[in-house]
């Protein structure tokens, strides 16, 4: 791998990257001659490191572009405890250039200067995720029942289950999130101040009743163009810690179920 002067890079991460799991890597180029960047990977040690994208770019002299990348989930400790802080070293992006001067593409690497702080807004939320994930699996039912939500309306009976992965500390849903086109609730009332549901620290096993209704609109570019329909947060605390938000995602039998009982409550078939 050899230094490319004249080749720099910023990070930024729009909102539509955060649903897609991306990132914009912002290259400029002051080397006096174009380029084509192919293979355009981040390389840190905060993030695990994954394939390159696999399109090339062309980038002239004095430009600068933005190359959408994938990233890795934080590298934390083991067992994560959601308290780490990113590590103090210096990313990189590693590519296959081809300079307009002719000859084979040769590997480079460049600096990134992370001005707007973005590896340590993937890091932390990252390992606070895995300290929860690590010790216990959220999944919503596959099948879902009708039946009829807090609004009157028509809805979906299922379940959220929780499966234990590891140690012996107790675990509570502490708080239930819909989406933009769906809402989320309990099926029946919670106690006042009491968690949604309890994993105890001996049980392998807990599951919640849950019902998933249509939220409200009926706009069609409200049911066929929300990016975060699925995207059901679920709030859980691990011990004595905080709770954290887990996005926790219909397979897709389920979502085609949602997707018909919402478009039924609306009117629709």
């Amino acid at each position: 791998m050899v230094s490319s002067d004249g080749l720099g890079a910023t990070l930024e991460q729009y909102r539509p990257d955060q649903v897609s799991h991306t990132l914009q890597v912002q290259v400029t180029n002051r080397s006096g001659r174009a380029v084509r960047l192919g293979g355009v990977r981040l390389v840190w040690p905060g993030l695990v490191t994954i394939a390159p994208s696999l399109r090339a770019d062309l980038v002239s002299d004095g430009q600068t572009i933005d190359l959408t990348v994938d990233y890795g989930v934080a590298v934390c400790a083991s067992p994560p405890s959601g308290d780490e802080t990113p590590p103090d070293a210096p990313a990189v992006v590693e590519a296959d250039a081809t300079w307009d001067d002719g000859g084979a593409p040769q590997p480079v690497v460049f600096p990134v200067t992370d001005r707007r702080g973005v590896l340590s807004r993937l890091f932390v939320p990252s390992c606070r995720r895995q300290s929860v994930t690590s010790v216990v699996t959220l999944a919503w039912s596959t099948d879902w029942a009708d039946t009829t939500s807090s609004n009157g309306r028509l809805a979906g009976l299922g379940m959220l289950k929780l499966t234990r992965r590891a140690g012996g500390q107790p675990v509570r849903v502490t708080a239930l999130r819909g989406s933009v086109v769906l809402t989320v609730e309990t099926a029946r009332a919670p106690q006042a101040g009491a968690p949604l549901a309890t994993l105890g620290p001996d049980q392998a096993e807990a599951t919640l009743p849950v019902v998933i209704g249509q939220a409200g609109s009926c706009a069609d570019h409200v049911l066929s163009q929300s990016s975060q329909t699925f995207l059901l947060p679920v709030t859980v605390a691990v011990g004595d810690r905080p709770g954290v938000a887990i996005d926790v995602v219909p397979d897709v039998h389920a979502q085609n179920q949602l997707l018909s009982i919402a478009s039924r409550a609306c009117g629709n078939g």
